[in-house]
């Protein structure tokens, strides 16, 4: 058990445990649980030392930490559809602020109670959830928005946020009947939304990018977009790019097919621009 000098403990970091228990991790808690307002808990690699306790009892730590506000629990190598995760209970209200899920599969069973108890909740990250889970977040009114799963029902409900200021969509899986495109194409819809960031979306294309940036050009509010890994970018997208007039900070990563001469688009332009080991150039601000 945490306790003696660290009875006042804000904040706490759990990483690389490997003499993890789902119990022992609860009891380890007990002596800060009370004012515990950030937890990260950070299991991805300690896999092999967990054993049959694996019980990802994170709805457990929810309910023993009245005060947390930040809570992030990472097991990217368990599939939490089949862990023993308990309920919260119908009366049970958390002041979570911002939730971060990761894990190799997650079901709406996974965390339903946790969005419906949450009222305060402004920012949900959820990496390796199913459409079920997606549809019901966009339901939910979020600043920032972090999914790794998107599905055909997603530009219609998308486009309902009222409060959306950015999304992140990284490593997106769409289903056969639903692209990245359509991502794109819905995305200039969210009248909210101030930045986005993109990346490892093999499927994206060129003509997508450059559809999706001329529509931002009138945009009210977009002021930051960063691409990472997107080989589909090439000049031609730059010039796009470069036209969004309320654009004010572009970070360009990792993406092979963009030169020099593209570069030269923002010469003049008001955007900070940050291109980092794209094709052969490295670290160019502007």
């Amino acid at each position: 058990m945490i306790s003696g000098n660290f009875s006042n403990l804000k904040h706490l970091n759990l990483t690389y445990c490997a003499a993890y228990s789902g119990s022992g991790l609860i009891a380890g808690l007990g002596g800060v649980a009370e004012t515990l307002t950030k937890l990260e808990v950070n299991l991805a690699e300690a896999v092999n030392e967990i054993g049959d306790d694996a019980t990802l009892p994170y709805k457990t730590i929810l309910s023993i930490c009245p005060n947390l506000e930040q809570f992030r629990y990472d097991h990217d190598v368990c599939d939490v559809s089949k862990a023993a995760l308990g309920s919260l209970g119908p009366a049970y209200t958390s002041k979570l602020i911002q939730f971060q899920l990761k894990s190799s599969r997650i079901e709406l069973v996974n965390i339903e109670d946790i969005l419906e108890s949450s009222p305060e909740l402004r920012s949900l990250e959820l990496n390796g959830c199913t459409s079920a889970v997606v549809d019901v977040a966009l339901a939910k009114s979020f600043n920032e928005l972090n999914l790794r799963t998107l599905f055909q029902g997603f530009a219609a409900k998308a486009a309902n946020q009222s409060t959306l200021q950015k999304i992140s969509l990284t490593e997106i899986f769409c289903d056969a009947r639903f692209t990245i495109a359509n991502v794109l194409d819905c995305l200039p819809d969210i009248a909210t939304l101030r930045k986005v960031e993109m990346a490892w979306c093999r499927s994206a294309s060129e003509s997508a990018i450059i559809r999706f940036c001329k529509r931002l050009q009138s945009h009210p509010y977009i002021e930051a977009i960063t691409f990472e890994d997107l080989n589909c970018i090439t000049d031609e997208s730059l010039k796009s790019l470069a036209a969004i007039k309320g654009l004010r900070n572009l970070r360009l990563a990792s993406i092979e097919n963009i030169t020099e001469q593209g570069i030269q688009f923002f010469a003049g332009s008001s955007i900070k621009l940050n291109v980092l080991a794209c094709g052969a150039m490295y670290d160019i601000c502007i």
